[in-house]
């Protein structure tokens, strides 16, 4: 308190105050300032050393705070630096989108890594939208994709090693009971090239499953085809190996590695294929079906509804029977032969080679042009001049000449009869 005297001495101080490096008391007596300028002095912290100017140095690294032992209150902000280990550009990066990077300052997705990453377990490819389940990542451990959710998918592109037909695939799944998935098979790496077979399937069977196709389908040694497999059920997996072990094909996942999977291509098969006209060949190109329906066998340009070989080959055709539509009822504008026997005259049968045969011997035939020269109705020409004969349809000139024939044998019959009769009439007159 304050004595009773009237100096300053001892008396009740009753303001500090402290304005840029002037430091004022005010008291019953006055102010009383001082001027500290002379004393700034600068307080620094160089990693774990603490410091004044004019000073001394006192090091806090004893005093480091361990961060596991709290417990945070607030979102921890990096403002572009790295989560690591020793303080180097390394180890976690949260760039200002959100991306995880780990390894990379730069992530371009969600979590992005660089560098190798092992899964003890699966990945879960949760695919919520239309788009594929896929995981982009680089060299991993992973044995196994899961695909959790109906209408996921996964592909695998592999190069046929040999021609054949596939019968059945057998996939590597992993999962319990399931209720059902569509496989499809295109032609070329991914689903957009052409779509060659789709059908679905269900097998109980848990591991390795065998899918039978339900037709056969014809493939070409060196040419790429794929594999797809979407989920209409829940909870099963398609196991896949960590290296690229099939030639010339990936995973839809990852070009690093293979889906577990096989084919089974028959050793002789009975190709199908089509051609960028559209025609349809059969038997790597032994039987070949045109746009126009026309069947060629043994030639790839059947110039008329049924063709076996090409003009001039031999090839030789065999049947039990061939019937030939002639009911009188589908017919107009019937008409007899005329002159047959004057016909059959102009035609001759030979003997013959062909010139460009398949090994055959001595041929028997006509000459195209001696019967269209008298009956063109049984001849016909192709695109390159080359005539054809109806074999067949000599025959009715045949029958007619025949009948002709025999008209002139009883004419003449007839005729030797009535002679026979005359003499025999005459030697009587002549006793």
């Amino acid at each position: 308190g304050d004595d009773a005297d009237a100096d300053a001495l001892n008396e009740t101080n009753v303001a500090l105050a402290f304005d840029g490096s002037t430091l004022t008391l005010t008291d019953a007596g006055g102010d009383l300032t001082a001027d500290l300028s002379a004393l700034t002095q600068t307080l620094s912290l160089n990693d774990s050393e603490l410091s004044i100017s004019g000073g001394n140095t006192v090091d806090l690294g004893d005093l480091q705070d361990d961060l596991g032992s709290h417990t945070a209150t607030q979102n921890i902000n990096l403002s572009g630096f790295w989560l690591s280990n020793g303080g180097a550009d390394a180890g976690l990066y949260v760039d200002g989108s959100g991306n995880v990077g780990l390894g990379t300052s730069s992530p371009l997705h969600a979590l992005d890594v660089d560098g190798d990453a092992r899964v003890e377990q699966s990945i879960i490819a949760n695919a919520t939208s239309t788009r594929n389940s896929t995981i982009d990542a680089g060299n991993t451990s992973v044995n196994q994709v899961y695909l959790p959710n109906a209408n996921t998918r996964i592909w695998q592109s592999f190069t046929a090693n040999s021609t054949g037909l596939i019968v059945q695939i057998q996939v590597h799944l992993d999962s319990a009971a399931i209720t059902g998935g569509v496989l499809q098979i295109y032609e070329g790496q991914g689903s957009g090239g052409t779509l060659l077979l789709e059908q679905d399937f269900v097998d109980e069977n848990n591991g390795r499953r065998t899918i039978v196709l339900d037709s056969p389908l014809g493939i070409t040694a060196g040419t790429q085809y794929t594999i797809q497999l979407t989920n209409t059920a829940g909870g099963w997996r398609w196991r896949f190996n960590n290296t690229d072990v099939y030639d010339g094909g990936r995973a839809s996942t990852n070009a690093s590695y293979d889906m577990d999977f096989r084919v089974y291509v028959t050793a002789d098969p009975v190709l199908v294929g089509v051609d960028d006209a559209g025609s349809i060949s059969v038997a790597d190109g032994a039987i070949t079906v045109d746009v126009n329906g026309q069947v060629g066998i043994g030639t790839s340009a059947p110039a008329y509804a049924l063709q076996v070989g090409e003009a001039g080959d031999g090839s030789e055709a065999r049947s039990n029977g061939w019937n030939v539509f002639s009911d009188r009822r589908l017919k107009t504008d019937i008409k007899r032969l005329d002159d047959p026997l004057e016909r059959l005259a102009a035609i001759h049968g030979y003997t013959y080679y062909w010139k460009d045969g398949k090994a055959h011997g001595r041929e028997v035939g006509v000459i195209a042009q001696e019967v269209e020269a008298v009956l063109p109705e049984v001849v016909t020409i192709d695109a390159n001049g080359y005539r054809a004969v109806d074999y067949g349809k000599l025959t009715p000139l045949l029958i007619e000449s025949l009948k002709a024939q025999q008209q002139q044998i009883e004419a003449q019959q007839e005729a030797l009869d009535a002679l026979r009769r005359e003499n025999a009439e005459i030697r009587a007159a002549l006793g």
